[in-house]
């Protein structure tokens, strides 16, 4: 595992530094696993960077889950469109992703990258999926969460739908429902086969923490296994930057001495 003392961590250059908001136990791993929203602000441009200089420090190897055709289900809602030709749509998105952060990507000691469907397309997933959603429907406390979640993202972005009168909420549970339906069983897969803490910067990943530690029967397998880490990004001052520049300068000398 890289450095365990904090203390030990150069300090974080660039426009950005990298906060841990809630999950500190991602210091009892040494993978971590970032979740990509293609097309979302975070992971582009000086905060992915941030994170990904943040990672390096701390974790020996690092997997990057490009969930680029599960934004499929946002776009049906919106824009309608048939399944697979909005998903070959985010397919392309996804891989045009890792190919402008492929040189960022090649950074990392220990890199490892799938796309959504590599997850999908495993012999499993169906059988997982089939139980995912007898779960949805016999688990009061997993069916009360994801329709509790699909709510409080409504009512967030309720000003944004207002003037498209032609998006209703049935229309938007639905799409809903199956994105998280779908993501509960890649997620169950992914923790199932691989030791990690995911590390996110945007709202909590209801998969990750709703059943951690605390199997219950129908339960698709790997479920509690999840971890979880919701991170955010401080702007660094003019004067914060150079600081930080002296301090990188200096540790790097004491590396060569």
């Amino acid at each position: 595992m890289k450095r365990s003392d904090p203390t030990q961590y150069p300090q974080q250059t660039g426009p950005y530094s990298v906060r841990v908001k809630t999950g500190a136990n991602w210091q009892n791993y040494s993978t971590c696993r970032l979740q990509i929203s293609v097309g979302q602000a975070y992971h582009e441009g000086a905060k992915f960077e941030a994170t990904i200089n943040w990672v390096k420090e701390r974790f020996d190897s690092v997997i990057i889950c490009v969930n680029d055709t599960l934004q499929r289900h946002n776009t049906l809602f919106m824009d309608g469109g048939d399944d697979d030709t909005v998903a070959r749509r985010w397919s392309c998105e996804g891989a045009n992703w890792i190919a402008r952060h492929k040189d960022l990507l090649a950074t990392l000691e220990d890199c490892t990258v799938y796309k959504w469907d590599a997850w999908r397309n495993q012999e499993n997933y169906t059988s997982i999926r089939e139980q995912v959603d007898h779960f949805y429907e016999t688990n009061d406390l997993f069916h009360n969460a994801i329709n509790a979640n699909i709510q409080t993202f409504w009512d967030r972005n309720a000003i944004s739908y207002e003037d498209r009168h032609e998006l209703d909420f049935t229309k938007f549970a639905r799409h809903s429902l199956r994105y998280l339906l779908e993501e509960t069983a890649v997620f169950s897969i992914m923790f199932d086969q691989i030791e990690a803490v995911d590390i996110y910067p945007g709202t909590v990943l209801l998969p990750a923490f709703l059943f951690r530690g605390n199997p219950v029967p129908g339960m698709p397998e790997g479920l509690d296994k999840g971890a979880f880490t919701r991170i955010d990004f401080k702007r660094n001052s003019a004067k914060a930057l150079s600081d930080n520049q002296d301090a990188l300068s200096q540790f790097s000398s004491g590396k060569n001495n």
